[in-house]
């Protein structure tokens, strides 16, 4: 299901649904002003969701002979062993060994690792799409997915894996759209996999702090824990706070603090990180409050509230959303064209995660979504050109 509209109703219909469960202290009653706006968008993303269905459809990769196809696994992979020889460090191992969150500490090239990001972020995307979409070089498309994702877990890069996995169930999905209806046993399959999925992130959770695989009592302190049902195992604990504290973070600010309305400021939630962080004016910026420093994240959507209050989040919504229409405008062309898939599914991925932060200016998916973008514009550019010239 390539609808990121559909997407965004889903996740966040069944995050605001979890929030409200009486689980913890953490979570405090929500804003009104924020359930308002949070059930509108709902709505109004269904709306278009359901108007441009047509702009979403699964396309079969077209696979004309490509020169050197997997040169950029190659570049990947030597890009990546040199920074881990270059800086001492495979923070996986760090973090493994040490028990520390070693990649927050990982003393990156900083240019050499935004560029490592984008192309595995890019190539993920592109190789698993050549997989799901056709025999030829299967083998070979999958073994260079998961090589990226190897070393993207070398590097301890979480949020990666989450987004690259999400990824490829996306197009997976899409492709069975394509011909079959999805038959209730594999969303059964799918929905067990991921509760299997949830309890081992629960638990690795607690070894990665030094605790037993079944002691759950470091989350349960941290997320203020005070009437967990005794029928769900306390690893899901783990999975609960880091879906729900988004959103309490963005609560505590909406219900705390008053909005600093400076567009200059505001203007920093629409470039990636690696760009606005050495602009003037960006360490003056206006920065979200943290219920707890440890639940260190409140949505894409907290900086937007921070310096253009309720107003800026609209805008900031409405132009993740609405903007990519323009696009779409041009789908007779861009259906015809891989780039269009890769695309949609870096840019569904980025709307998608945005109850977690923003990924339109997060380091590790921004850069990816701009070389799509770019590709994606230059194709389009090029068959206009073409049409003239008949």
């Amino acid at each position: 299901m390539l609808n990121y509209y559909y997407w965004y109703s889903i996740i966040t219909s069944f995050i605001l649904l979890l929030y409200i469960l009486p689980f913890s202290y953490f979570n405090s009653k929500l804003d009104a002003s924020l359930i308002i706006l949070i059930l509108v968008s709902i709505v109004f993303a269904i709306f278009l969701g359901f108007n441009n269905k047509n702009k979403f459809c699964f396309k079969l990769y077209d696979y004309k002979d490509e020169k050197h196809e997997y040169l950029p696994l190659i570049l990947i992979t030597i890009l990546s062993l040199f920074e881990f020889v270059y800086t001492n460090d495979i923070p996986l191992f760090t973090v493994t060994i040490n028990q520390v969150n070693s990649y927050q500490e990982f003393e990156s090239i900083p240019f050499l690792h935004v560029f490592i990001s984008m192309l595995s972020l890019y190539y993920s995307a592109k190789y698993i799409y050549k997989t799901i979409s056709c025999k030829k070089n299967r083998k070979k498309n999958l073994t260079a997915y998961i090589i990226i994702n190897v070393l993207m877990l070398m590097y301890n890069m979480r949020s990666f894996l989450m987004i690259s996995l999400f990824i490829a169930i996306n197009l997976l999905i899409a492709k069975i759209r394509l011909n079959f209806k999805i038959k209730f046993k594999y969303i059964f399959l799918s929905f067990a996999f991921l509760i299997v999925l949830l309890y081992c992130f629960g638990g690795y959770g607690n070894m990665r702090q030094g605790y037993d695989w079944n002691d759950n009592s470091y989350i349960k302190e941290l997320g203020m824990y005070y009437d967990w049902p005794s029928s769900i195992p306390e690893q899901y604990m783990w999975s609960y706070s880091y879906i729900t504290s988004p959103l309490a973070n963005f609560n505590y600010n909406v219900a705390n603090q008053k909005s600093e309305i400076d567009y200059s400021k505001y203007l920093f939630v629409f470039f990636p990180e690696s760009i606005s962080k050495r602009l003037p004016g960006y360490n003056n910026r206006s920065q979200c409050k943290l219920i707890r420093s440890y639940f260190n994240v409140s949505t894409g959507y907290c900086n937007s509230y921070s310096n253009g209050g309720l107003l800026g989040v609209v805008l900031f919504w409405l132009f993740i959303m609405i903007i990519p229409l323009f696009f779409m405008r041009y789908s007779s062309i861009t259906y015809k064209n891989n780039n269009y898939i890769i695309w949609l599914s870096i840019y569904g991925s980025c709307v998608s995660f945005m109850f977690f932060n923003n990924m339109f200016a997060y380091g590790g998916t921004s850069p990816a979504l701009w070389m799509a973008t770019f590709l994606l514009i230059n194709k389009i550019k090029f068959v206009m050109k073409g049409k003239k010239n008949l």
